[in-house]
């Protein structure tokens, strides 16, 4: 059963994870003097514990179904494809990524080089799954099939999983050090707001799987976006939106209210190729009439509106981006600023008493801005003059 309120209920499993009532368990043990008890009301320290949490709790299994199939070993699964596609945006095999990390105002976010091999992975599946099921788009060239297409999309909804599943791990993990937590509001809504994405995570979940296993490929519909030049970055993401395109409200109701809807998300992937480049937007075919106006204004969209959209829209979602050495180095100190602006735009602040933001509903409307970078720059990459 789940509770709405701003309060826990003392009948309700308790938010640690025990599995007891919330009477029975958090609601009357004392908190233990940690790191955490030290680091209240001090923006940094708390961002430090928090991005330490995610680390330590982060986990390995597999994501597929089909546990009887699965090898032992659990490896670092990319989540962007290092073959065919990291190793076209790479230099000297490396590339740009994102990191979150803690600076002397609170939080921030690094840009590093990284080897493509250990860019953008997860130990969310084994290695028999990771190979065998996304064999179609890591060893066959990208042809617009409706296999490529829901695969793409499949492996970001592990990865989004697998992310919220370790933040929640962390939550609770936190609940256990300091249960008094429970009588702030801000915990409480925080705690809510993992409820209602582990909900939605398993809908989805339902409904990944069953398409899967019986290769249902058409329960995904994608809108494709070409290119004819490879773009100089990478990401792959899911995404929930606010609003459709022409600033009408879609998802907000179900961000905050607990009832059989779940919210409707969308998947997105950047796909540069050696010649060409490709954005792959796509939702479930059930919830094509949902994002109807979605559709009809990307139909009228020219190429030019499309770019400074998916310019807008990245970054706003996703820290999951990886950018070719050759265009980092050409950005402006001004330009990588404006990105890590936008990226950083509606953290949750220690002073706001829910995760989500006050003025992040009207920021994640402002999708038509332009911003004085631009992700589909086109360049010349050395390769492609041999």
């Amino acid at each position: 059963m789940l509770f709405c309120s701003n309060m826990i209920s003392d009948k309700e499993n308790c938010p640690c994870g025990s599995g007891l009532q919330y009477q029975k368990c958090c609601k009357n043990r004392k908190d233990k003097v940690t790191e955490i008890s030290k680091s209240m009301g001090n923006e940094h320290r708390m961002n430090a514990y928090i991005i330490n949490t995610l680390k330590r709790n982060k986990f390995s299994a597999c994501m597929h179904p089909n546990k009887d199939e699965c090898h032992k070993k659990i490896i670092n699964a990319h989540s962007i494809q290092n073959n065919g596609v990291l190793s076209l945006l790479s230099k000297d095999s490396e590339v740009i990524i994102i990191e979150p990390g803690v600076g002397e105002n609170g939080l921030k976010i690094d840009y590093r080089t990284k080897g493509k091999n250990q860019a953008t992975t997860f130990t969310g599946f084994c290695a028999y799954h990771d190979r065998e099921v996304f064999k179609p788009i890591e060893t066959i060239e990208y042809s617009k099939t409706n296999e490529q297409h829901f695969l793409f999309a499949y492996r970001i909804f592990a990865l989004e999983y697998y992310k919220k599943k370790v933040a929640f791990k962390s939550f609770q993990q936190t609940i256990r050090k300091i249960p008094s937590g429970l009588e702030n509001e801000f915990f409480v809504s925080t705690y809510r707001n993992y409820q209602l994405a582990e909900k939605d995570m398993r809908a989805y979940e339902t409904i990944f799987n069953e398409a899967l296993l019986s290769e249902n490929y058409s329960a995904l519909c994608t809108y494709v976006v070409e290119f004819d030049y490879r773009v100089p970055i990478a990401t792959a993401f899911g995404c929930s939106p606010l609003y459709d395109f022409d600033k009408k409200p879609l998802n907000v109701k179900s961000m905050i209210e607990f009832d059989e809807q779940r919210l409707k998300m969308n998947f997105v992937t950047v796909l540069p190729q050696r010649d060409k480049s490709y954005i792959l937007y796509s939702w479930l075919k059930e919830d094509d009439e949902f994002f109807e106006s979605l559709k009809s204004k990307l139909n009228t969209m020219s190429v030019r509106e499309i770019k400074l959209l998916f310019n807008n829209l990245i970054p706003e979602y996703s820290e999951n981006v990886v950018f070719a050495p050759l265009f980092w180095e050409r950005l402006s100190e001004y330009q990588k600023q404006a990105f890590n602006t936008r990226l950083l735009g509606d953290f949750p602040r220690l002073e706001h008493n829910t995760m989500l933001a006050p003025d992040s509903l009207e920021y994640k409307n402002c999708l038509d801005v332009r911003p004085p970078y631009n992700l589909f720059r086109k360049l010349d990459f050395p390769d492609q003059s041999i």
